[in-house]
């Protein structure tokens, strides 16, 4: 009974440095938002699915550009097309046993933005992010939930890259 509180102690800790090294960050207050121009209003989102964490990123980051997102294209004044994702995950090092002892994930696209003729707004332009993370022995419950995590908060990198592109090109 005495060992849960000095395993709470290594989660917690785990967790905290985890958010801190990669970067964690909460999201603005709206003083330092990007607005896009209301000729690009509403976007529709082509290539992730409904149910693509992405795809919900991508809506609140154009929501927070004074954007709104539309599931119908015939709706939608341009479309922000995203192709060629990547997600990868690779070994950066091992112990003397074999044992791997941290990782590297990587998540990448492609998209442009065209009107309603097809014109490019905004060339086809890669997007890629890369995150290690260490293979703590004592987190091993909760790898899976971890790099899960740390996914999701490259996709939300990614959303924000995004839109920043898009407002320094839409000028």
């Amino acid at each position: 009974m005495h060992h849960r509180p000095i395993h709470f102690t290594l989660l917690l800790t785990g967790i905290l440095l985890l958010l801190q090294g990669c970067g964690f960050q909460l999201r603005g207050t709206g003083t330092d938002r990007a607005s896009l121009p209301s000729s690009i209003n509403p976007v529709y989102i082509q290539g992730p699915t409904g149910g693509d964490r992405l795809k919900a990123e991508l809506e609140t980051v154009l929501h927070n550009a004074d954007v709104e997102a539309t599931d119908d294209p015939t709706q939608a004044a341009t479309k922000l097309r995203i192709s060629d994702r990547t997600s990868n995950r690779r070994v950066l090092s091992i112990d003397g046993n074999g044992k791997v002892l941290e990782f590297e994930l990587n998540e990448g696209l492609s998209f442009d933005l065209v009107d309603t003729a097809g014109e490019e707004l905004i060339s086809r332009q890669r997007i890629t992010v890369t995150q290690s993370y260490i293979n703590a022995e004592i987190l091993v419950l909760g790898k899976q939930q971890e790099e899960q995590f740390l996914r999701e908060g490259m996709w939300q990198r990614i959303a924000d890259q995004m839109i920043r592109r898009m407002v320094a090109q839409l000028r």
